[in-house]
C-alpha cells in the first residue's frame, strides 16, 4: 500500500506543478502582449495630428484611440483577417468596449501579434492600413533621392 500512497503523491504533485506553471505561463503572455503593445510604436509611421503619447489600459480619450490604431497598424506584412459573429462575450483591443456574443468582430492576425476588434475599430484600423499602404507606395514610385556632390539633390527613377 505504500507504493501507492507514494504514486498518489508524485502524482498530486506533478499535477499541483502543472497547474503552476500553466497560471505562470498566461501571466507570462499577458506580460508579453502589454510589451508590445507599448514599445511597439517606434515601428509604426505616426497619424497625421494623432498624439505622441503611448496609450495607457485605462485612458479612453480620442489621442489614446489613435495610438492604439497606431500600434496595431504593421505596413510590412499583411495580415489574415477572420470575420464573423462573437460566440462568447470579450472586450477589444483598442476601444476596450464589451463584443457582445453575437455581435460581429474582427480577428486581425499577424506573425507576431493577434487582436480581436468591434466593427467601428475594425474601420478605424483598416483606414489607417490602407493609408500607410498609399503613403508607401508614392515614396516608391518618387524613387531614391541621392546626393550629386554639389549640394543639390537629384531624384533617381521616373
Amino acid at each position: 500500500m505504500s507504493d501507492v500512497a507514494a504514486l498518489l503523491d508524485d502524482g498530486a504533485w506533478a499535477l499541483a506543478e502543472s497547474q503552476r506553471a500553466v497560471a505562470h505561463s498566461c501571466r507570462l503572455q499577458v506580460a508579453t502582449r502589454e510589451l508590445v503593445l507599448t514599445y511597439r510604436p517606434h515601428r509604426v509611421r505616426p497619424i497625421s495630428g494623432g498624439s505622441c503619447q503611448i496609450p495607457t489600459t485605462d485612458g479612453r480619450g480620442p489621442d489614446d484611440f489613435r495610438a492604439r490604431v497606431r500600434l496595431l497598424v504593421n505596413p510590412h506584412e499583411t495580415p489574415k483577417l477572420f470575420s464573423g459573429y462573437s460566440t462568447a462575450p470579450g472586450p477589444c483591443d483598442i476601444c476596450g468596449g464589451e463584443i457582445a456574443r453575437g455581435a460581429h468582430e474582427f480577428e486581425i492576425v499577424f506573425s507576431a501579434l493577434t487582436f480581436v476588434l468591434d466593427r467601428e475599430c475594425f474601420g478605424l484600423w483598416q483606414h489607417e492600413m490602407v493609408d500607410i499602404g498609399k503613403r508607401s507606395s508614392e515614396k516608391a514610385r518618387r524613387g531614391p533621392v541621392r546626393g550629386n556632390g554639389g549640394g543639390g539633390r537629384i531624384r533617381t527613377g521616373a
